[in-house]
């Protein structure tokens, strides 16, 4: 499993939408730490 798809995996088993989003902010900084550059989809809350 990729880092992007465990992300994904991660902020899609959250039911609440302000805690997705707050998770997701954390987790682009991540990614963009160990990645080049993080995919639309994880900049995108769902």
């Amino acid at each position: 499993m990729t880092t992007t798809a465990a992300v994904e995996r991660f902020l899609d088993s959250l039911a609440a939408v302000t805690v997705r989003a707050g998770y997701a902010e954390s987790l682009i900084r991540l990614t963009a730490r160990t990645i080049r550059s993080p995919p639309c989809s994880l900049t995108t809350p769902r």
